[in-house]
Formats: structure tokens, C-alpha cells, sequence
């Protein structure tokens, strides 16, 4: 097995080049403070086992608050749920909600809560 280190942090093994964790290239966002959501806007948000509805009320660097939020049993196919906003079932919760950034897949902003139980 070869391997090469160069000033700009390129590790090579067996002729595949690899930028090293260190490297002034390479950038770690897990620490970083920006996001592109924004408070009181409200949401669609995929969680990797369920899907949330809610108005984003405030942020830390781990965690979402929602109010107004809902847990969406169940929803028409995805792009349609996205671009209809259609849900089949929806649980709204009447409390504020705090869902766990590293548990999210994907978020897109829709026009209302879901405030209505069906």
C-alpha cells in the first residue's frame, strides 16, 4: 500500500486520492452557526422515522422549538404532499415541539400549520 502526503493535505492509497479531515480545503459544518431557516416561518420537516408540520419559534445548535406543530401520520405521495400541501392524517400537538437537528433529512417551508386534526 502507497502513501503520500503533500502540503495540501491530499492522502494517496493504491492510486485513489483522499482530502484528509485536516485539511485547510476541507470544511466542517458541524460546528457552524448559520442556517437557513428562519424563525417564524413554518415548515415541513422529514425526520428519518416520522414528518413534522410547525412554525419554527427558535433554534439552538442541536435542536428546533416548533409551535403550532403537528406530527403527519400520513401523506399523499412526497412531491405531491410538497407541492399541494395535502395530508391524510394529522396529529397537531398543543404544546410547543422540540425535534433533534441530527435526526432531520430534509426541510421545506409550506404556507400554513396544520392546526387541524384529520
Amino acid at each position: 500500500m502507497e502513501q503520500t502526503t503533500s502540503a495540501s493535505a491530499i492522502l494517496t492509497i493504491n492510486g485513489v486520492e483522499y482530502v484528509t479531515k485536516n485539511s485547510e480545503t476541507a470544511t466542517d459544518l458541524s460546528n457552524a452557526d448559520a442556517t437557513f431557516l428562519k424563525i417564524g416561518k413554518v415548515y415541513l420537516i422529514r425526520t428519518v422515522t416520522m414528518i413534522y408540520t410547525g412554525r419554527l419559534k427558535d433554534q439552538s445548535k442541536t435542536e428546533l422549538l416548533l409551535s403550532e406543530a403537528a406530527w403527519i401520520a400520513e401523506t399523499e405521495r412526497w412531491a405531491d404532499t410538497c407541492k399541494n400541501e395535502t395530508f391524510k392524517e394529522v396529529e397537531p400537538y398543543y404544546r410547543d415541539v422540540i425535534l433533534f437537528k441530527g435526526a432531520i433529512l430534509d426541510v421545506t417551508e409550506i404556507s400554513k400549520p396544520q392546526l387541524i386534526q384529520k
